[in-house]
């Protein structure tokens, strides 16, 4: 029994050493000021009060703007047009901080990658994928959109393979199988590269969330939903119906 305890110490002792635990870090302080929360599906123009936001805080100074991340995903175009102006920030000189508080999955994960700091809290989710739409429409219609689809998974894929310091294998084997994983794993195989790990509980984080300086993404009511993804077909005026002529008896 004694022998058998001993060999039991001995691999536990093994094993705690091949998984260590993660080098956790203190957040830096977050003022409700320079921060915005992108805390929920990413829906067609949901992100413009939040881009005019960052807007107004980098004309104010140069001082760092902080994302708190917790999304899902959604809109591909939505999320390209936010990335725009994180890079537009960047050209300004002005540090962007990401913090994932929860999830950062599809389009959240590459809101990540343009980040010039990026924190993750322990069990956070990311997730990385190619893009998926749902088109109708005519032959040439639906031909368009695969060429415009296939462009953006090429690029999401480049950018990926760039900023990850993963092998590009790696990159794309998990981009195609849409693998869902924790931020503590992917942190532990780029050995803390891409960004800094951080305790689950964040002192503060609830009253910065609620404080009412910090924008978060726009409700989207169902019109709204109509018109992101009808465009301006929503706008047409509508046609009166065609009324067979009637030929002029004689």
């Amino acid at each position: 029994m004694k022998r058998l305890l001993t060999v039991l110490a001995i691999v536990a002792k093994l094993f705690l050493s091949a998984t260590p635990a993660l080098a956790l870090q203190t957040l830096p302080v977050l003022d409700p000021n320079r921060t915005v929360a992108i805390d929920a599906p990413i829906m067609p123009n949901s992100l413009g009060g939040i881009n005019d936001a960052l807007l107004t805080m980098a004309a104010k100074s140069k001082a760092p703007v902080n994302v708190i991340l917790d999304t899902p995903g959604g809109s591909v175009y939505e999320g390209y047009k936010f990335l725009r102006h994180l890079k537009q920030l960047k050209a300004d000189g002005i540090k962007v901080r990401c913090i994932v508080s929860g999830n950062a999955m599809s389009m959240g994960m590459m809101i990540l990658l343009e980040c010039s700091e990026r924190y993750a809290v322990e069990g956070a989710l990311v997730m990385w994928h190619f893009p998926r739409a749902g088109v109708q429409g005519s032959a040439d219609e639906l031909l368009k959109a695969a060429i415009e689809i296939k462009e953006l998974e090429l690029k999401g894929l480049a950018r990926l393979k760039e900023v990850l310091p993963l092998t590009p294998e790696e990159v794309e084997e998990r981009y195609y199988a849409e693998k869902i994983q924790e931020a503590d794993t992917l942190h532990k195989e780029t050995m803390g590269k891409f960004f800094v790990a951080v305790p689950e509980a964040i002192p503060g984080l609830l009253q910065v969330l609620k404080h009412p300086a910090v924008v978060h993404p726009k409700t989207m009511s169902l019109l709204d939903l109509l018109r992101g993804a009808l465009g301006d077909k929503l706008n047409e005026p509508a046609k009166a119906p065609t009324v067979p002529s009637v030929p002029n008896k004689k």
